[in-house]
């Protein structure tokens, strides 16, 4: 996920953030997920810190397997 996944992450909420607040505003009906790769999830985003801060910005999540170009799962 890059030099620092800890970081990468941080970008990610941040910019979901971003685009779940214009959302709400211009296109209310639309649902929005976070995309994440099926190994980034299992190694990082299970940890409980990281389900905690997924909650508290009400983040849905699609996983999916980048060689197979497949969906694994959605959390909603």
């Amino acid at each position: 996920m890059g030099p620092s996944t800890i970081n990468e992450f941080h970008k990610a909420i941040g910019q979901f953030n971003d685009y779940s607040v214009a959302l709400e505003l211009l296109e209310p009906e639309r649902i929005l997920f976070l995309a994440v790769p099926f190994e980034i999830w299992d190694r990082f985003f299970l940890k409980p810190i990281i389900q905690k801060s997924l909650e508290r910005v009400k983040a849905k999540v699609v996983i999916y397997d980048p060689d197979l170009n497949k969906i694994v799962k959605w959390i909603k």
